[in-house]
């Protein structure tokens, strides 16, 4: 395909065959396909796998090929005669019903091979070489619904009879959604008379972020392709699990015999949803997360892992104020009076019922025992009166979802494996994070955890708690120490605070050492106590804004608070960036309640940018505790089958890694 007009010696050729994979597990749609092949679940009025096949007869196509696999005996049995529901929708006087019946047997001649293993769709098109034989054929994956009068198999076909050349289908999607499809890079080769819908390849790319994508046209699901593709793919080096991809032998494809990238004419495809255009119908799935692992009592609904459709928070910062910190009697008590109606608001803001939702999430731990209990229990008795599935969630990996969160939204996708911090009142914590079957980070995929390195004594939160106690200025202290921090105007530091050194683990942390060395700076020198005193009566009388406190803070105490949250900021990137550099990652995510922090991301971000290594955070609103990201890191587990019974207890100390 030197130049965009050249035809090859395959012209001509009739595209007789078709290639329907339909090996897969369907682990997206579990519960629902545990006993049955996601390609027999039915769509309006018909099994998934039927309009596929309708859209191959209508193509022109004379065989079909279905590539199946354990567990898929359904689909040959569908498309099979069936003469004793005949017979006897016969003998009912149901005509109609037993006519349709028998055109579904006789559209087509429909043979089946088995790939005995999930090696990837590259493999299961391999499978089928011998029945194909020598001859174009036509590939349409069966979770790619294209309705329209004219089917883009159709018009795939049409091209390569016309040209000789391999077609894949492709459509406009929003630049910003890139990164949820595979795009083509592309050049116009307008050819009669298809115009300005015909494009030559020069490549195909898996799921670009938005500002590196080469086009917005992604690939829909419908091949046409010469036999030499089989060629192609038995030279294909097998990838993650051992498995051969289609992308991969569609660009050495494209390099070797050219392959044409063709806009086709229809409707919008319907992809993970199977949302038939006029149908109301939807297949996405839609979890119910409950967050109760501390001090703030969450609900949420999330839909495919990624997609929040509420997310409703009560605090109870008001009530534990006065103690300066959690007590976890008065939070279980809390717990127990708002979870009915922050569960019923949550459902409320996502449009939806108790019975709408496919799963229920709930925080196992770690956590406070008795907190935790609350929302179990209640999760629990959701799951059991419903009849849905229950998914136990450790509250950290809930946080590093929150990070994937923020990134689907902002259209960006984390790289990994990455490096995760993990840094709240309750933990500081360094994770590598993978992915079980690629690099490209997938909502439903299972994750990996490997700690690298932990606090040793305070988390960082608890820190900033503690001096923000020590010096007069309230709970919670994270949010006024970065304040004041912010406003310190230039006064010399009052002491100067050390990185912190301790053997072992480089990546250890310890912030223990910096409250104390705060508390014996204030302790030295008198003139602290007077603004300390004054504060204190500020909080007694419910002054605990920062523009109440503010005036109250001198310029010492500023700084004072300034080269505390340096030192604090200084530990967490530096240990972080550390890790990143070790394990030579292009990801780094930081979560957590302190996540929120202005001058840790500000910092995170100069140092990501000069290291050349993307930083994700989630929003402030993500970053504290919440039910979304507990619905999120439930999505996957649920699709993985990971589920529990009713015997499930709260496990305070429960560990990721």
């Amino acid at each position: 395909m030197a130049d965009g007009t050249q035809t090859k010696i395959g012209a001509g050729r009739r595209v007789r065959k078709a290639v329907l994979p339909a090996a897969g597990l369907g682990t997206r749609f579990l519960p629902a396909t545990k006993a049955q092949p996601k390609e027999m679940l039915t769509v309006v009025d018909k099994p998934q796998i039927q309009y596929v096949v309708e859209e191959c007869v209508v193509s022109g196509i004379e065989h079909i090929i279905i590539v199946t696999g354990k567990g898929k005996n359904s689909i040959e049995d569908h498309f099979d005669h069936s003469p004793t529901l005949e017979r006897f929708l016969e003998e009912k006087g149901k005509k109609e019903q037993a006519a349709m019946v028998r055109r579904i047997s006789d559209m087509v001649q429909v043979s089946y091979t088995r790939q005995k293993e999930p090696l990837g769709l590259g493999h299961a098109v391999l499978v089928a070489k011998d029945l194909v034989g020598d001859e174009p054929f036509a590939v349409l994956l069966g979770d790619v619904l294209i309705p329209g009068g004219n089917p883009a198999t159709k018009q795939l076909i049409d091209v390569y009879a016309a040209t000789g050349v391999g077609a894949i289908a492709v459509e406009e999607v929003p630049k910003e959604k890139t990164h949820l499809y595979g795009i083509v890079d592309g050049e116009p080769a307008p050819q009669p008379p298809f115009g300005a819908r015909l494009l030559r390849i020069r490549d195909l790319v898996e799921k670009p972020r938005p500002e590196k994508a080469p086009s917005n046209l992604a690939i829909t699901g419908r091949y046409v392709l010469p036999p030499q593709i089989f060629d192609c793919l038995a030279r294909t080096k097998p990838g993650a699990g051992n498995e051969i991809q289609l992308t991969d032998a569609l660009r050495i494809l494209a390099q070797e015999d050219g392959l044409w990238a063709y806009i086709y004419d229809g409707l919008p495809r319907i992809l993970e949803e199977f949302e038939i255009v006029g149908a109301t119908r939807s297949m996405s799935t839609r979890i119910l997360g409950i967050e109760s692992s501390c001090d703030e009592t969450a609900a949420a609904v999330v839909a495919d892992g990624r997609e929040i459709l509420s997310s409703v928070v009560a605090s109870q910062i008001d009530i534990h104020r006065k103690y300066g910190g959690v007590v976890p009697e008065l939070a279980s008590r809390e717990h127990l009076r708002q979870i009915v109606p922050v569960v019923r608001e949550a459902l409320e803001q996502a449009g939806m019922k108790l019975g709408d939702v496919d799963a229920i999430g709930v925080t196992q731990g770690p956590g406070l025992v008795g907190a935790l209990l609350v929302g179990i229990t209640y999760g629990k008795t959701l799951a059991q009166s419903l009849g849905k599935p229950l998914v136990p969630v450790n509250h950290l990996e809930g946080h590093v979802h929150a990070v994937f969160l923020e990134a689907h939204k902002a259209g960006r996708t984390a790289k990994l494996p990455a490096v995760c911090l993990i840094v709240s009142g309750g933990h500081t914590v360094l994770y590598e994070v993978k992915q079980e079957d690629s690099d490209a980070q997938d909502a439903g995929a299972k994750l990996l955890y490997r700690k690298l390195g932990q606090t040793r004594d305070d988390a960082a939160g608890e820190a900033y708690d503690k001096v923000a106690k020590l010096l007069g200025l309230g709970y919670p202290g994270g949010p006024i120490l970065d304040r004041l921090a912010a406003v310190r105007n230039g006064a010399p530091a009052p002491v100067k605070f050390g990185p912190t050194k301790m053997k072992g683990n480089a990546l250890d942390f310890s912030f223990s050492g910096l409250k104390t060395a705060v508390l014996y700076h204030v302790r030295e020198y008198p003139e602290y106590s007077e603004e300390i005193r004054a504060r204190e009566e500020a909080l007694q009388r419910g002054e605990r804004k920062f523009e109440q406190l503010l005036p109250l803070c001198s310029p010492k105490t500023l700084a004072l608070v300034h080269e505390f949250q340096n030192a604090v900021v200084r530990d967490l990137v530096e240990r972080t960036m550390r890790a990143a550099e070790e394990l030579a990652v292009a990801s780094v995510l930081v979560s957590g309640g302190v996540a929120a922090n202005s001058q840790l991301r500000a910092t995170f971000e100069e140092r990501g940018k000069s290291a050349g290594v993307e930083v994700f955070f989630p929003s402030r609103a993500l970053s504290t505790d919440n039910a979304a990201m507990i619905a999120a890191a439930a999505y996957s587990r649920f699709r993985a089958g990971i589920v529990a019974d009713t015997t499930l207890n709260a496990d305070p100390s429960l560990a990721l890694a």
